[in-house]
């Protein structure tokens, strides 16, 4: 065979193998063209690539290694040696790569803003965004840059930078549909990938953004997945389930839309539907970790805890420094009552990165401690996490758990500081402001509460919590007026939030403003789905107000609504998503 032929043929191997969806199909024809042709440096960074997407990071690492003894500066393969680094939490290893390979290919900004993404998710900013920029210096237009630079600023809490990149990179690459999928994230600053966490924010605006994306670029599963998500977390579920289905249309094996629509069935009542999801796409990728994880809490929502520690015991085999999945699984074994197996796998978590759930075990066994009453082994604990640093947000959540066990424990004044630091590490986390607002609000700083409710408020401008709090703290104060406003600023954020039209209706009850109330009650009763304490309430004031027959009907619609509710959703904890 003359040697064009047997490219063609080694090509076509190639091209075969990659084609294949089926990950172990894919991974036997890539075995088998590389036992054809060992010397093939394309087919044999294809076959370590799928070693380290199925967690076999030692064939992947030997097969790398191998490449690069024969050709010491492939860029490629230093590139796709770090991308498996990567995905697998080793940050130090994956830099090291990501920088041969630079050095190997200086003038590659795909390799940069790949290396940036790396770094971001590591939780280090400020290196991606420089790479990001080198990566623009190269090319102006180059489309991953410009949205890494935009998500880098973003992760940064810096939501004008990121808002203006963002502006940018949809002006110079109108039909790169990433960046749109990406940029309604920043409408609510600190917001980036997290559907689960996700905050309304200016939804109107968002989901113009959303609309423009999908008009301008060709169907593209992530972008309709992170637009269902958001509908999903405004209650919209018919709209997200239809949104995560044009998704699957689009490709049919797009992760994160298998676990969105599975954890929507499953939040729904419909594990049935949510299992099968979850199976379809393990039978494609068997080895994929947030579908092993969402599976596995999904089996022990069902109480198969059997099944749940199989599923985690396959992430755990193919992604070791997982830390979320060793926190799952000593939740598993202190329900079993295995304390030591819970403990042992909550020290494997802690070994993890921060951005890889390492701050989640901390989380855990500071809880578990102090469950066991050994509050200054506890407090240890919640001191190491916040030492390991982490994502803004992430390290704000350990803060504010840190906050919690210290107001438990009667110090106000080191939960206050603490809830300040959190504060410091992601202004724009709401829920920092909401729970040292409530701090303030129990230790009678009125004005320091308020402060907080009102930076909240900016942070998260539709969240309704943080309205219903602040009304209340004014209605404490005896501010009626102060109160009624900040209703009505909640109201005007948030119109289907029945809960707060339920706490105006009370205020107004209480202020003797019976038609106002009145007015809100049915307001609030309009809604779907029933909010059953609203429609109690109202029955409560109209009997306060001697209408008989109004209470009872209300009573019956509060029954009919009891009657009527869905199934009860499946307590699934909440599983860490982000975009590929």
């Amino acid at each position: 065979m003359d040697s064009e032929a047997l490219v063609a043929e080694q090509k076509a191997a190639h091209r075969q193998a990659l084609a294949e969806r089926d990950p172990r199909r894919s991974a036997a024809l890539l075995e088998a063209a590389l036992a054809r042709w060992p010397d093939n440096a394309h087919l044999a960074t294809s076959a370590a690539v799928a070693a380290g997407r199925r967690g076999d990071r030692s064939t992947a690492r030997r097969l790398f290694q191998r490449i690069l003894d024969r050709w010491p500066g492939h860029y490629a393969a230093h590139a796709a040696w770090a991308g498996v680094e990567a995905r697998a939490g080793d940050v130090r290893r994956a830099r090291a790569l990501y920088a041969a390979a630079a050095d190997a290919d200086p003038r590659n900004p795909t390799l940069l803003a790949a290396w940036a993404a790396a770094e971001r998710r590591a939780g280090d900013a400020a290196a991606a965004a420089a790479l990001c920029r080198r990566a623009l210096a190269l090319d102006p237009g180059h489309g991953p840059a410009l949205q890494g630079l935009a998500l880098a600023a973003a992760t940064a809490e810096d939501a004008p930078a990121a808002r203006a990149a963002f502006q940018s990179a949809t002006e110079l690459q109108p039909c790169h549909a990433p960046t749109w999928q990406a940029r309604p994230w920043t409408l609510d600053p600190g917001g980036a990938w997290a559907l689960l966490e996700w905050r309304a924010g200016d939804y109107r605006a968002a989901a113009r953004l959303f609309r423009a994306g999908a008009a301008v670029a060709p169907p593209h599963a992530p972008l309709l997945c992170a637009w269902a998500r958001v509908e999903a977390a405004r209650g919209r579920q018919p709209l997200a389930r239809r949104l995560f289905r044009r998704a699957l249309a689009a490709d049919p094996g797009h992760t994160q839309s298998l676990l969105g629509l599975g954890l929507l069935e499953a939040r729904g009542g419909n594990a049935a539907a949510a299992d099968a999801l979850f199976r379809a796409g393990l039978a494609a990728q068997p080895t994929n970790a947030q579908l092993l994880h969402a599976a596995a809490q999904l089996a022990a929502a069902r109480a198969q805890p059997d099944e749940a520690r199989r599923l985690l015991g396959v992430l755990l085999r193919a992604h070791s420094a997982n830390g979320h999945a060793w926190v799952a699984l000593a939740r598993l074994e202190q329900e079993a009552g295995r304390a030591d197996a819970a403990a042992a796998a909550l020290a494997r978590g802690m070994r993890c990165a921060p951005a890889a759930g390492g701050l989640r075990a901390f989380e855990a066994a500071a809880a578990a401690a102090e469950a066991a009453g050994q509050r200054t082994d506890a407090r240890a604990l919640w001191a190491d996490g916040a030492d390991a640093g982490g994502p803004p947000r992430a390290a704000a959540r350990l803060l504010r758990g840190w906050a919690g066990f210290e107001k438990r424990c009667g110090d106000l004044d080191a939960a206050a500081g603490l809830f300040a630091e959190a504060a410091g590490a992601a202004p724009s986390d709401e829920r920092t402001w909401l729970q040292w607002g409530l701090l303030e609000r129990r230790r009678g700083d009125v004005g320091r509460a308020r402060a907080c409710f009102r930076s909240g408020v900016a942070a998260a401008p539709a969240d309704p919590y943080l309205y219903q709090a602040w009304a209340l703290l004014e209605a404490g104060a005896a501010d009626v007026l102060a109160a009624r406003g900040v209703f009505r600023a909640g109201h005007d954020a948030c119109p289907r939030n029945a809960p707060l039209a339920m706490e105006w209706a009370l205020l107004e009850a209480a202020a003797g403003d019976a038609q106002r109330a009145r007015r809100l009650f049915a307001a609030g009763a309009r809604l779907k789905p029933p909010h059953v304490p609203l429609l109690e309430a109202a029955a409560v004031f109209e009997a306060r107000q001697g209408d008989a027959a109004a209470a009872a009907a209300w009573r019956a619609r509060a029954e009919a609504a009891e009657e009527r509710a869905a199934r009860p959703a499946l307590a699934l904890g909440a599983a860490e998503l982000h975009e590929p």
